[in-house]
């Protein structure tokens, strides 16, 4: 099933597209809460901690495998908008081919060099044998997080967002039920936690790739679709690379951050992770409404029809003024209930400082909203390098933080990071758009005057 999103109303589609997105987005920190959840009531404090500190380690790999294949389905989205199907199925074939060699590569890499990692990044003896273990058979199974990745945001790019998404929960039941046999059934701890969570990124690419030989005759690859071409690797590779790199950046921050956390003892850090697992949740409508964005935007562009690109930021912007207050509202009246939820019998100073971590992340979310529209928007347009200069606008701020707001102000320097972070893009994303806005339709007008005059 594919979606035509240069016609009909923007807030339609974007709502039509995001409301499956945010499903997906729910279930996808259903993997994460899930893991938390068991972990924390089962397992222990140690273990919970020992798994929320490889948190932004998983994060800075993972983001730029995802980011990656993200950016290689704007030149398809582009295509399917301008109706050259040919193309598509070219960016398609080379897509597969550089999405193999970057799962291969990053899986060697991080699987050699994760133990230095977790001591680079601090992480407290006592739950260092913890996050070891977890985040070892998380990084093994990169393969099977590509494999999702990159098949669902093919089938995303083509205006399809439900399909993906109900892949999703039918392998997000079955990470919750592996997650319960493999940790009370098998006595597996955190690694039975992780194995879950893997075997279920697993069925979840399968079945994205059952779907498209099945039902998306427009993705049937011919022979001469598999010939490898540069030119189409290049584009892919022009998308895809800055958009990965953005998220790693970003993610880098937030391991920045981690260093600081994991330096102020298990009690902070099991506090940070359950407030983390809650912002997820709060924090999923804004996500999915900024996700909608990159396809729509590139569909458009595809279609020259930069008129509906600022319609389409209008409604997702008062979209997530909506979803800004009522994440602030959540987190006042129920954030200490939701943070005892993640930890049996959590010491007092767990649920204090989690829920003080929880109240300032959600005041940003007005700031949040810059960080997930326009970046998208600018991807879309095929502007990736403004995209990734988001993304040091990001890191910047939270290294602001943990350099100087956590020395000053603590835990909730560290807890505010994110929120200096958001403030930073929205001043350079907003002039950027409109900016690059401008240069795109002098391009547009001067190429419509040259194909006139050879008229």
């Amino acid at each position: 099933m594919t979606k035509d999103m240069t016609v009909g109303s923007p807030l339609r589609h974007i709502l039509s597209f995001a409301i499956p997105v945010l499903l997906g987005n729910l279930f996808q920190q259903l993997y994460n809460v899930a893991d938390t959840l068991i972990v924390g009531r089962f397992l222990g404090l140690n273990q919970l901690a020992g798994v929320g500190s490889t948190g932004s380690l998983s994060f800075l790999v993972i983001w730029f495998c995802n980011g990656t294949c993200n950016g290689f389905s704007i030149p398809i989205a582009q295509s399917f908008g301008g109706g050259r199907h040919n193309e598509l199925r070219k960016y398609l074939a080379n897509g597969i081919r550089m999405a193999v060699i970057i799962a291969a590569v990053v899986t060697t890499l991080v699987s050699v060099f994760c133990g230095p990692l977790l001591t680079a990044m601090k992480t407290p003896a006592d739950i260092y044998e913890y996050a070891h273990a977890y985040i070892q058979i998380i990084f093994l199974g990169l393969p099977f997080t590509m494999l999702y990745n990159y098949t669902a945001s093919i089938i995303r790019s083509l205006g399809d967002s439900k399909t993906p998404v109900l892949l999703l929960v039918m392998s997000s039941l079955i990470n919750i039920v592996l997650d319960l046999v493999f940790i009370l059934a098998f006595n597996m701890g955190v690694r039975g936690a992780a194995l879950a969570t893997v075997l279920a990124q697993l069925i979840s690419g399968l079945t994205c790739v059952y779907h498209i030989y099945r039902r998306v005759p427009l993705l049937h690859m011919h022979k001469e679709d598999l010939a490898f071409s540069p030119a189409h690797t290049k584009e892919l590779l022009r998308h895809g690379v800055p958009m990965g790199i953005r998220l790693t950046i970003i993610a880098s921050g937030i391991s920045i951050l981690q260093v600081a956390v994991n330096s102020m003892g298990t009690n902070a850090v099991a506090a940070m992770t359950a407030s983390g697992k809650i912002y997820g949740i709060l924090s999923a409508p804004i996500m999915a409404v900024g996700q909608s964005l990159a396809p729509f935007a590139g569909q458009n562009i595809g279609a020259r029809r930069l008129d509906r690109v600022s319609q389409g930021l209008r409604a997702a912007s008062m979209l997530e003024i909506g979803i800004w207050i009522f994440g602030m509202l959540v987190s006042f009246f129920f954030g200490r209930q939701l943070i005892g939820i993640f930890v049996k019998d959590a010491p007092e100073e767990v649920i204090r400082l989690g829920y003080l971590a929880n109240m300032i992340s959600t005041s940003g979310f007005i700031f949040l909203m810059a960080v997930n529209t326009v970046p998208n928007i600018l991807q879309g347009m095929g502007f990736s390098i403004a995209s990734l200069i988001t993304g040091i606008t990001e890191v910047v701020g939270r290294i602001i933080a943990a350099r100087y707001f956590a020395k000053w102000w603590g835990f909730a320097g560290v807890a505010s990071a994110s929120v200096m972070a958001w403030l930073l893009t929205a001043l350079f994303a907003y002039p950027a758009y409109f900016i690059l806005r401008k240069r795109l339709a002098q391009k547009f007008a001067a190429e419509d005057a040259q194909a006139l005059m050879r008229a």
